[in-house]
């Protein structure tokens, strides 16, 4: 791990620079890689003690800063403000494989026939014969009636060369 430690507008401080290293390195073990670079800049304005951040994990960069009262107030916060986001990039990471492993089983049932609509009805109880006057003289193809002579669900099909046929369950 590469830190870099600035100090503006304060004198350079041995004992703030190990206590900010100390708690930069600390970051780590929350990362599993150890391919980190931070900067860190110390800075004093007026009574402020400003503390900024930024630290590069493959690539992203995660930054923050921070103002207290006391420098080492001011480094505390602001590694908690860095912690939370490698918090927050972690639930990141599994949340996009999760949506990719998502998007290629929706790509792969694309190819697959869908239901793409569903309709519910309570089937008219008649016999075949009413079942067949009202399939002729609807728009419909099929006609799902309750059988009165059999008690059973039944369609029936208007085929295409002008036939019917009757689809009864058994059970």
């Amino acid at each position: 791990m590469q830190i870099a430690v600035t100090f503006r507008n304060i004198s350079s401080s041995e004992s703030i620079k190990n206590y900010a290293e100390k708690k930069i390195k600390r970051l780590e073990r929350f990362l599993k890689t150890s391919n980190l670079e931070a900067n860190l800049v110390v800075a004093v304005e007026k009574f402020r003690h400003i503390s900024e951040l930024s630290l590069w994990v493959n690539g992203e960069k995660l930054y923050g800063k921070e103002e207290a009262e006391d420098i080492y107030a001011a480094i505390d916060t602001v590694v908690d403000k860095i912690e939370r986001q490698i918090s927050k990039l972690k639930d990141k990471r599994p949340r996009k494989i999760a949506e990719s492993v998502l998007t290629t089983t929706e790509e792969s049932s694309a190819d697959m026939p869908r239901i793409i609509k569903t309709d519910r009805f309570h089937p008219k109880p008649m016999d075949v014969e009413e079942a067949l006057n009202q399939l002729q003289i609807s728009a419909q193809d099929f006609l799902v009636f309750l059988n009165t002579e059999t008690n059973a669900i039944c369609v029936l099909h208007k085929m295409k060369d002008g036939n019917y046929e009757l689809i009864e369950p058994t059970i």
